[in-house]
């Protein structure tokens, strides 16, 4: 079975690149089905994604007006693209990562390949990884999970991103007029709030995007958002009872998450749970 995984990047998400080629490339044939897109780019990005298909960027003011959507159409239309050679395009952002539960008994490509459908595309679990007090900065050498073993769910996160059929209408968190479904084997961490210095390196290097190119009327990701958010899910994340991470626990808040969808039609940012991740994982990713 054809994967291409498919992922965009700024200079300062350069560690964030480190994984997630060495954890996507496991589900390749070769790198070559690793598309790297590249906001910007220099030696040292060009040499951690060597081998793999790489698109590079240099945008202008006046392109990076309205970025958000245009990327999403850009993405979109890449994806459709690929869909003509690959049975599934995969795209994440570069500090997310796709990982099968090892209870399904498979590796991620095959029970892809197996996998009976129900529209147009699948959604992992999305889960929100936490740095918790006095937790040392990631070390790129071991194990993402070995380092960070908690979360909570994100119904954001829960988006359909694993995609098999054209996608016609739609933003990063959800499609517009076509059935996708969230598969409870299939887990995204992402690493936003990871680690403390990464977060933070991110957040400057957005900020001098943002006042070098973006006029305050043209809406963007703005990470001083991102913190403030990060503040209240802390409180929540602590007040909330323990679980350990697995389909059947998260089975009842995916329930949830669905209808509050189909009644309202939008996804929201809704956080919940204090999950802990069990040792069958840590060394899978």
């Amino acid at each position: 079975m054809s994967i291409l995984l498919l992922t965009m990047c700024h200079q300062a998400d350069i560690e964030w690149l480190r994984r997630w080629i060495a954890h996507n490339e496991k589900f390749a044939k070769n790198r070559g089905d690793l598309m790297v897109i590249m906001d910007g780019y220099s030696a040292e990005m060009d040499a951690v994604a060597k081998g793999c298909s790489v698109i590079k960027l240099s945008l202008s003011a006046e392109q990076r007006s309205n970025f958000d959507r245009k990327r999403l159409i850009f993405i979109h239309k890449i994806i459709n693209s690929f869909l003509n050679l690959y049975r599934y395009v995969v795209f994440t952002d570069v500090d997310e990562f796709i990982l099968l539960h090892p209870d399904s008994g498979k590796d991620l490509v095959c029970y892809l390949d197996e996998k009976e459908h129900d529209g147009i595309a699948l959604s992992p679990v999305g889960l929100e990884l936490l740095f918790q007090q006095n937790d040392p900065p990631l070390n790129p050498d071991l194990p993402l999970l070995k380092q960070r073993q908690y979360g909570f769910l994100s119904e954001a996160y829960c988006k359909p991103c694993i995609v098999h059929r054209n996608i016609k209408r739609g933003h990063q968190h959800k499609i517009v007029g076509d059935k996708w479904t969230i598969d409870n084997n299939i887990f995204l961490f992402h690493g936003k709030f990871a680690d403390e210095n990464l977060f933070e390196e991110r957040r400057i290097e957005r900020h001098k995007t943002k006042e070098k190119y973006i006029s305050k009327q043209h809406r963007t990701w703005d990470y001083d958002v991102a913190e403030r958010e990060l503040r209240r899910v802390v409180r929540r994340f602590l007040s909330s009872e323990e679980e350990v991470l697995s389909p059947r626990t998260v089975e009842p808040y995916l329930v949830d998450f669905k209808r509050e969808r189909e009644e309202t039609g939008r996804v929201s940012f809704k956080t919940i749970g204090r999950f802990r991740i069990p040792e069958e994982l840590t060394d899978l990713l």
